[in-house]
């Protein structure tokens, strides 16, 4: 006859066997998605346990707050104002300038239509002659188009500061057919980088949204503005290339923080990182870009820094739940990865620390 268990031996078992349930997985190097949303939850709880810590104070935000929009007009400003901000920045001497807004596509500019369309008639009306008064009308006209062509200013504003960083985004999707990609998208590539590509692994896009050509090609580098937020929402990783065609392209972040690096320094970049949140908004420094037009915020406060334009007004969106806030703004997110890759301070798991989970469950 056999013995039942006692309560206690009944208990051991169950106990053992939870612990097999989830020790193998551990063990064998499997990652559960419960573990998962456990590890990501309580690296949140940790973040509050920690508190606060400094940034660098080299990484600063330029933002499109609320209170730019309010004293500057309704968003989207025309595009003159972001050249003025880029004119103004690039006189303080900043390391690098970064713009965390896509220019996809031409500005919407009706008098720059007007002045198009004016030209058009003038000619087709037979009214350019050689006369000496046409000629000067005429000229004034072309004087008239370069002044309203916003994208024409912006270029030659990114062309003279040189150091200005622009973002493209992949996007899913075949690109559209006989569009050959642009000469200037190797501003993005990353040549050193082909041992991160394959680590990271998948996605690999087809399409890419490109700032329009002429800022295209007068930007000095390109990086990609794609996160990639976990289930719930929330960005805790960060991937610093992704592959196109073949090649290793680089996250903006990347770019801004190798901003006047040696070249052979893309060997160490890891192909993922966990980010370092400092705190709540406002960890990274930030400033509003009226003071900086108005000069409120002198220029020279942006010295030897990476200076991110972005947005951070409540009806731009961009933004994800993040461990010190509801939400954070995504220009805050890119500034924070930027402040970590150049401090080496982003967030490490060793792979010992499998091992220390173990043990801690099987005490438990």
């Amino acid at each position: 006859m056999i013995k039942p268990l006692s309560n206690s031996a009944r208990a051991l078992v169950i106990a053992v066997a939870v612990c097999a349930v989830f020790l193998v997985p551990i063990l064998t190097g499997l990652s559960p998605s419960f573990f998962d949303a456990l590890e990501r939850k309580t690296r949140d709880l940790r973040f509050q346990l920690r508190g606060p810590a400094p940034s660098s104070g080299d990484v600063v935000i330029v933002a499109i707050d609320d209170r730019s929009i309010e004293a500057l007009g309704r968003w989207p400003w025309p595009r003159f104002v972001m050249a003025e901000l880029v004119h103004t920045l690039a006189s303080g001497g900043p390391a690098a300038i970064g713009i965390d807004l896509l220019f996809s596509e031409p500005e919407a500019n009706p008098e720059l239509a007007k002045v198009r369309d004016l030209m058009a008639a003038y000619q087709g009306l037979g009214l350019l002659t050689d006369d000496m008064r046409s000629q000067a009308f005429f000229e004034e006209m072309v004087e008239a188009l370069e002044t309203a062509d916003n994208d024409d200013y912006l270029a030659a504003v990114l062309h003279r500061a040189g150091n200005v960083v622009l973002p493209m985004a992949f996007v899913a999707g075949a690109p559209p057919a006989g569009s050959p990609d642009p000469l200037f998208l190797e501003k993005g590539a990353l040549p050193g980088a082909a041992a991160q590509t394959a680590a990271a692994g998948p996605p690999d896009f087809d399409r890419i949204l490109l700032p329009i050509p002429q800022l295209g090609e007068a930007a000095r580098r390109l990086g990609f503005v794609n996160v990639f937020p976990d289930p719930d929402g929330a960005v805790r990783r960060i991937r610093t290339v992704i592959p196109y065609r073949g090649k290793p392209f680089a996250a903006l972040s990347v770019q801004l923080a190798r901003a006047g690096s040696r070249q052979g320094d893309d060997s160490t970049l890891p192909a993922v990182f966990h980010l370092n949140y400092y705190g709540a908004h406002g960890a990274v420094p930030t400033y509003s870009i009226v003071d900086v037009l108005t000069g409120a915020v002198p220029a020279d406060t942006f010295e030897g820094k990476r200076v991110l334009i972005g947005g951070a007004a409540v009806g731009l969106g961009d933004h994800y739940p993040a461990p010190f806030a509801s939400y954070f703004w995504g220009v805050e997110i890119h500034a924070t990865a930027i402040d970590n890759l150049l401090t080496g301070q982003y967030l490490r798991r060793p792979e010992w620390l499998g091992y220390v989970d173990a043990s801690i469950l099987l005490i438990l």
